[in-house]
């Protein structure tokens, strides 16, 4: 009985690292810009083989294989791939796409990739137990939390109400503002300001009187969205901007796509750096 005991300690011992090898050479598919982001924070980049256009950060994932844009990717393009399996952000699609994936065989995992901070949680926690990264996982969000602990008394000092306006730009001829239910609009109103857009949910092509009626004090946008425009100087040259609070003091602030927007671990850091931006009552 002893001996017989021994030899099944030996298989379940042998087991759990076979699982544990697996777990740690999985070759991964991973689609959306902030699970491509946490998959490097947990310490397991390597293990990605293909990601899609919102996968900026790092910036080496620009350089590995791509199934497209998130929101648009093909079934053939990412079941073709020599993957264990495929990490999906819950925005991606096309749905259709979405079910053929499911229903290929391949391991499939769905995250949870909602503008709030306890969505943030939940990524972090799922993808760190795919890939047997529970303990990184777990720094990572506590890391977070302490973050989001201090920028609390950091914002008991905040005295002004910013109406802040967020343009996401590709261009002049890819102008968008931000309404409610977007990544920026939560951004801006745990920031403690107020989006200048309230009228429409999730985004709606930039229109002068939009922006006229809207009279920001701040214009919030991405760092590759300034840049498209050449600048301040081609932000101020948008319809309506120079009419406007923002437009008239010259009021822009930047921040990296994916840091402003992606609800990763980072979005403590991102909060405070947005926070400092907004009120200008507090010095860093």
């Amino acid at each position: 009985m002893k001996y017989i005991l021994v030899i099944f300690c030996s298989i379940l011992l042998n087991l759990n690292t076979f699982s544990y090898s697996q777990n740690k050479n999985l070759k991964v598919v991973s689609v959306g810009g902030s699970i491509t982001e946490v998959i490097y924070n947990l310490g397991s980049f390597d293990s990605i083989v293909a990601t899609d256009l919102s996968s900026i950060y790092p910036a080496k994932a620009q350089k590995l294989k791509s199934v497209g844009y998130w929101r648009s990717i093909a079934a053939e393009g990412v079941l073709s791939l020599d993957s264990d399996a495929i990490i999906l952000s819950d925005q991606s699609g096309p749905e259709t796409t979405i079910s053929q994936i499911k229903s290929s065989g391949k391991k499939v995992y769905i995250i949870e990739d909602k503008p709030t901070i306890e969505s943030a949680r939940k990524k972090i926690s799922s993808i760190a137990k795919i890939l047997n990264k529970e303990k990184q996982g777990q720094k990572l969000i506590q890391d977070m939390d302490k973050k989001l602990s201090q920028l609390k008394e950091i914002q008991k000092k905040v005295k002004s109400n910013p109406k802040v306006l967020f343009i996401y730009a590709r261009g002049n001829k890819n102008l968008l503002v931000a309404g409610k239910d977007t990544s920026a609009d939560s951004m801006i109103k745990m920031a403690k300001a107020t989006n200048a857009i309230t009228e429409f949910s999730g985004f709606k092509p930039l229109t002068s009187e939009a922006v006229v009626s809207a009279n920001p004090d701040i214009i919030l946008m991405l760092n590759g969205g300034l840049e498209s425009l050449g600048g301040i100087e081609g932000v101020i040259k948008l319809p309506g901007i120079d009419l406007t609070k923002a437009g008239t003091n010259k009021k822009v602030v930047t921040m990296d796509d994916l840091y402003l927007l992606g609800f990763t671990n980072r979005v403590g850091n991102a909060l405070t750096d947005l926070t400092y931006s907004l009120h200008q009552e507090l010095k860093k």
